[in-house]
């Protein structure tokens, strides 16, 4: 059915946009809070932002989305809204928050917290956090204790799982000094367990070598 005014209740736009809401899906509140929140063709209102995001969820709408969109725009608040994702069993949410407390992204450093959701990811058998967390019983860190077979297991099951082995290589490279030749042999014998001893970790072993 039809409503006609003999008068409109305001001239203003934003009135028409908003309470046209209370019949549009989780969608439409997110894209709203996204407007309001960056100003983009609505007056900047980060408060009313936040009710129209805490609405899309209401509605259904991703957590983690609204998370990943605060990335670049207020990490604290891309955090809190991780957390959230997290704790309703996001793999994906908990396995950032794991990279933040370790880089001190949005969150201050924290490495118990880190590795807590690392494990949480990796228990749920998301690949990456299988990777970051076979890392910390690689090199060891505060509250694990170096295990090389540890390590090996979680990596080995996060390159079944699909994880790129050239990306591996990549990884283990960076988290080593080109200057510590112990570290460089005990790499290769590390990733020749994997069957991956191509050109260039055998040129990066045999240059030190000499």
């Amino acid at each position: 059915f039809l409503i006609y005014f003999d008068e409109l209740p305001t001239k203003d736009p934003d009135f028409y946009h908003i309470n046209s809401l209370k019949f549009a899906g989780a969608e439409s509140y997110f894209q709203l809070g996204k407007k309001l929140y960056l100003g983009d063709d609505i007056e900047q209102n980060v408060e009313e932002a936040e009710k129209m995001f805490c609405k899309a969820v209401k509605n259904g709408y991703d957590k983690f989305k609204i998370a990943e969109f605060y990335c670049g725009e207020d990490e604290e608040k891309a955090c809190e809204w991780f957390k959230l994702s997290a704790q309703e069993g996001n793999a994906e949410a908990q396995y950032v928050l794991g990279v933040r407390y370790e880089c001190a992204d949005g969150v201050e450093e924290n490495a118990e917290e880190s590795i807590k959701y690392y494990k949480l990811s990796a228990e749920q058998g998301y690949p990456e956090a299988k990777i970051e967390l076979g890392f910390c019983y690689y090199y060891g860190v505060d509250g694990i204790e170096q295990d090389d077979e540890e390590a090996y297991k979680l990596i080995k099951e996060a390159l079944n799982d699909g994880y790129d082995l050239d990306e591996l290589l990549d990884q283990i490279t960076d988290r080593s000094s080109d200057e510590d030749i112990n570290q460089i042999i005990r790499n290769f014998e590390f990733l020749a367990r994997f069957d991956y001893v191509d050109s260039t970790i055998a040129n990066l072993y045999f240059n030190w070598a000499k």
